[in-house]
């Protein structure tokens, strides 16, 4: 499982729609992005199931969509969470 910000071509009312061209961190980018999260196949990389959304969603968000689309014989494998220590 891996997620990306990619940029959506071409410009069109719909694609900024869906996918507006503000980021996270509150500027305009120069086209619209879509955050993807894909479960690929390791050797081939084939693409077996994605999500999309704007990237203002996290990836993690992304890929809870995805876990219902695992087949019982998949392996999932994917970086570990980051985890923000405890405070002492």
């Amino acid at each position: 499982m891996k997620g990306r910000c990619q940029d959506i071509l071409p410009d069109t009312p719909a694609n900024l729609e869906e996918f507006p061209k503000d980021s996270a961190g509150g500027y305009e980018t120069a086209f619209a992005q879509a955050r993807v999260v894909a479960i690929s196949e390791c050797a081939s990389h084939v693409i077996v199931a994605a999500d999309a959304s704007g990237c203002w969603d996290g990836e993690q968000t992304l890929a809870y969509s995805l876990y219902e689309r695992l087949e019982q014989d998949m392996l999932l494998l994917a970086p570990p969470l980051r985890r923000t220590p405890p405070d002492q």
